[in-house]
C-alpha cells in the first residue's frame, strides 16, 4: 500500500537565512551545499505542492483482527509540503493520484489537535463526502468538555467503509450514538474506550471490535459471556477488551467442563466431539510480531452448534471469537475419546475415559436410537449405564416416547439439558421426566426452568451418590434441608451468606443432613469468619487436612486453616474451619474463590 503524508511548508524563522530544515534533523541539512534555495533548487511545485524527495520511507503495518497477528502488510509514505492552504492542496492532490492510478481514495487520517475547529469542520466536509475504506481520528479532549461537539459531528459525519481506528480520548462525560454511523464496519478499534458502555458494547454493529482502557471489570466478562450461553447473538464476530482490574478466566465460566491437550487447542472437530460437554478448556501459545503469547481460556459449545472461544492473555484482556456451525461430514466408525472429571465433595476430582460413536439416521430419531442400544446391549452383553438429552429439543409428545423407551430400566448416570426459563408451559414435561427417570449413582440437571418452577425431591425413585444442578435458583432453602443424595452440588444458587451461616448453626445444634458433602455457589462473596462463632485455633498449613489435630485441640470446637487444592485445572486456596461436635462428629466448611462455599460432614474413618 500507498500512503501520501502533506504537511504545509515550514516557514523560515528570519529572512536572512532559510532554516526550513530545523523541522529534520540536523544530519538532513549537512546533504546540502545551499540552504537559502533548497525549494528552489529542488523541484518546481505542482499546485503549489512540493516534493522535496521522491524516496518513499517504509513501514510495516499489521492488524490483529482474531487476535493472533495474522494480518500484516508494508506501507511506502511519501512525504509532500505544500505553502498555500493544506486543506485545498491535499484535496487537489488526492484528485491528482486517483486520476492518475484509477485508484479512490482509501485511507484517511485526521489529527484534529493540529487544527481549529473550522479546519476540522472543514476537512471533514471536504473528504466525507465519499466513502473512505479506512478512517483515522486522533484527539485529546480529555480535559476539554466544550470539544465534545465537534468530536460528535466528526464521527457523525465520517464514512469510512471499513476499518474505523480511533485515537480519541474525550472527556468522561462524552457520550455518542454509535447507530448514527453510516455504514456497518468491519473492524472498528477504540483506543481509550473509557466512555463506553456495557449496552453499546452488546449493540455494537461490527464484525470485530477492539476497546483498550476500559472501565469495565471482570463482572461484565461474566455477564456477557452468559448472555450468549443463554441465546443472545452479537453483531460482532470478534471483540478484544482491556479491563480495568485482572481477570480470572476459570471464574467466569460454570459448568462441567475437559481439558483440551496442548496439540488440540484450535481444533474444532475435538470440541464437537466432547459434546454433550459444552466447555473445552485450553491453554495455547500464539506468535505475534512482538513474541510468544500464552492464551487461557475456554471454548464454548452451545446447543445450536455454535462455538465461542474466550481466553485471556494478559492479566486485562480477553478475546470473544464466535465460529459457525461446522460443515456435516461423512459419518466415521472411529469412535470419539474423551476423559470426564467428577467431583468427590471437595476432596479432589476422579476421571474416567469414554468413548463415543457419532451416528445419523433418516428415520424417526428416538426409535431408531432405541434399536440402536438394543443391539450393542445384545452383542456386549452390558445394559445402558448413562443417558442424557435436552428435553426442549422435543415437544411433549416427543418427551413422552423418550421416557416410555429409555427411562422404564435404571441406568448408573442420567443427564437433563434444556433451557425452559422463558417458557413456564413445558414446567408440566420437566416434572414428569425427574420423576420417571431411574439413575442410580449421578443426577446431573443442567436444565434452567422458569423461576417459578418447582419438584419434589421425595419422588426421585433412588437415593442418589450424586446430585448436580446447574441452574440452581430454583432450589429452595427446605429442599436444601432435605435433599438425599450423599454429594450435592448447586451452581447460579439465590443463596446468600445468611443461608451459609443458618445451615451451619442448625448443624452445631444437633440436626443432620442426609447427605455428606455439600457445594454451593452463592448469590454474593462470602465471609467465612463471619459464618462461625466462639473461640478459634488456627492450624498450622501442613495439618489443615490432619483430623488428629482437631481432636487434639478439643474442647475447642473451631480450628481454622488454609489450604491448597491441586485440580487439573491449577491450584485453589480454600479457607474455613474444621468444626468439632460434642459427639466426636467433624464437619468442614470452607470458601473457594469468594462463592464456591463447601460444606463436609467428615467419616470416623482416619
Amino acid at each position: 500500500r500507498w500512503a501520501i503524508v502533506l504537511k504545509k511548508r515550514p516557514e523560515p524563522k528570519n529572512s536572512k537565512e532559510n532554516r526550513c530544515w530545523s523541522v529534520f534533523t540536523r544530519g538532513l541539512m549537512k546533504l546540502f551545499h545551499s540552504r537559502k534555495s533548497y525549494w528552489e533548487n529542488i523541484a518546481k511545485p505542482i499546485e503549489n505542492i512540493y516534493f522535496p524527495y521522491w524516496k518513499t520511507s517504509v513501514s510495516e503495518k499489521e492488524y490483529d483482527l482474531r487476535g493472533d497477528g495474522r494480518f500484516s502488510y508494508t506501507c511506502h509514505l511519501l512525504h509532500v509540503y505544500s505553502s498555500e492552504n493544506l486543506l485545498s492542496a491535499s484535496k487537489k492532490l488526492a484528485d491528482y493520484v486517483s486520476e492518475i492510478l484509477h485508484e479512490k481514495v482509501y485511507f484517511l487520517t485526521l489529527k484534529q489537535d493540529l487544527y481549529s475547529r473550522e479546519e476540522n469542520e472543514a476537512i471533514v466536509d471536504l473528504y466525507c463526502q465519499q466513502p473512505v475504506g479506512c478512517f483515522e481520528l486522533t484527539w485529546d479532549t480529555s480535559n476539554d468538555s466544550p470539544k465534545n461537539d465537534v468530536l460528535t459531528s466528526i464521527l457523525k459525519k465520517q464514512n469510512a467503509t471499513r476499518t474505523l481506528d480511533l485515537r480519541i480520548n474525550p472527556s468522561s462525560d462524552f457520550t455518542f450514538d454509535f447507530e448514527q454511523f453510516k455504514n456497518s464496519l468491519y473492524s472498528m478499534r477504540i483506543w481509550f474506550s473509557h466512555w463506553i458502555t456495557f449496552e453499546q458494547v452488546l449493540e455494537m454493529n461490527t464484525e470485530h471490535l477492539f476497546l483498550t482502557k476500559s472501565n469495565f471489570l471482570q463482572e461484565d466478562f461474566k455477564l456477557i459471556i452468559d448472555e450468549w450461553r443463554d441465546g443472545w447473538n452479537p453483531n460482532w464476530k470478534v471483540l478484544m477488551i482491556e479491563f480495568d482490574e485482572d481477570i480470572d478466566i476459570d471464574e467466569c465460566v460454570d459448568g462441567e467442563y475437559i481439558n483440551l491437550q496442548p496439540e488440540d487447542w484450535k481444533r474444532k472437530s475435538v470440541i464437537y466431539r466432547n459434546a454433550p460437554i459444552q466447555l473445552n478448556r485450553f491453554e495455547g501459545s500464539i506468535e505475534k510480531s512482538w513474541g510468544t503469547v500464552i492464551r487461557t481460556g475456554y471454548h464454548i459449545l452451545r446447543r445450536d452448534a455454535i462455538i465461542a472461544s474466550i481466553g485471556i492473555e494478559t492479566a486485562h484482556d480477553w478475546v470473544f471469537y464466535m465460529r459457525k456451525k461446522r460443515p456435516e461430514k461423512e459419518t466415521s466408525w472411529d469412535p470419539r475419546r474423551r476423559v470426564v472429571e467428577h467431583g468427590t465433595g471437595g476432596r479432589g476430582t476422579i476421571t474416567t475415559t469414554e468413548y463415543s460413536l457419532r451416528l445419523r439416521t433418516s428415520d424417526c430419531l428416538i426409535l431408531a436410537t432405541r434399536k440402536l442400544c438394543f443391539h450393542i446391549s445384545e452383542i456386549f452383553h452390558q445394559e445402558i449405564q448413562a443417558f442424557a438429552f435436552d428435553y426442549n429439543m422435543f415437544d411433549i409428545k416427543k418427551n413422552q416416547l423418550i421416557l416410555e423407551l429409555f427411562c422404564e430400566q435404571p441406568v448408573q448416570q442420567f443427564q437433563l439439558s434444556g433451557d425452559t426459563s422463558n417458557d413456564p408451559s413445558k414446567n408440566d414435561i420437566l416434572t414428569e421426566i425427574l420423576t420417571r427417570q431411574k439413575a442410580i449413582n449421578r443426577l446431573n440437571l443442567r436444565f434452567n426452568p422458569n423461576a417459578n418452577y418447582r419438584f419434589d425431591f421425595n419422588q426421585l425413585e433412588n437415593r442418589l451418590d450424586s446430585l448436580n444442578i446447574l441452574h440452581s435458583h430454583w432450589i429452595t432453602f427446605q429442599q436444601l434441608l432435605e435433599i438425599k443424595s450423599q454429594m450435592v452440588f448447586l451452581s447460579r444458587s439465590n443463596f446468600l451468606q445468611a443461608d451459609f451461616k443458618l445451615l451451619i448453626q442448625k448443624w452445631r445444634d444437633g440436626w443432620s443432613p442426609n447427605w455428606e458433602a455439600l457445594m454451593i455457589e452463592f448469590n454474593e462473596d462470602i465471609n467465612i469468619d463471619t459464618c462461625v462463632e466462639g473461640e478459634f485455633i488456627k492450624l498450622q498449613t501442613k495439618d489443615w487436612k490432619n483430623k488428629k489435630a482437631v481432636y487434639r485441640n478439643s474442647p475447642i470446637q473451631l480450628n481454622r486453616f488454609v489450604g491448597s487444592l491441586k485440580n487439573s485445572w491449577g491450584r485453589l486456596t480454600r479457607t474455613g474451619y474444621h468444626i468439632l461436635k460434642s459427639n466426636g462428629t467433624i464437619a468442614s466448611i470452607g470458601i473457594e474463590k469468594k462463592r464456591i462455599g463447601w460444606f463436609h460432614i467428615q467419616s470416623n474413618d482416619n
